[in-house]
């Protein structure tokens, strides 16, 4: 960030998506942040972002792909018969 590299590639991706028109989606620029794209569609929300709305789009876009509750993924654990003790 500091050195900022992608300063040019950020200043042309914004000219881009203000200017359009946006490949691969039916929209023809940027008009608001944050703008949310998924899979080409658009999520169009009103002035406050509602969680279950977002969560309802993502399921009819993403389809299968998408889990509104990732299975967690189980974090290690001491063997059996361990002692919290330390051993001499």
């Amino acid at each position: 960030m500091q050195n900022v590299r992608f300063r040019s590639w950020v200043q042309s991706a914004t000219t881009r998506a203000l200017s359009g028109p946006l490949p691969g989606v039916n929209l023809p620029s940027i008009k608001q942040t944050p703008t949310i794209l998924v899979n080409g569609k658009q999520f169009v929300y009103g002035r406050n972002l509602d969680a279950q709305d977002f969560t309802a789009f993502m399921q009819e876009v993403a389809g299968d792909e998408f889990s509104p509750s990732p299975t967690p993924t189980p974090s290690p654990s001491g063997s059996a018969g361990a002692s919290s003790s330390p051993t001499p």
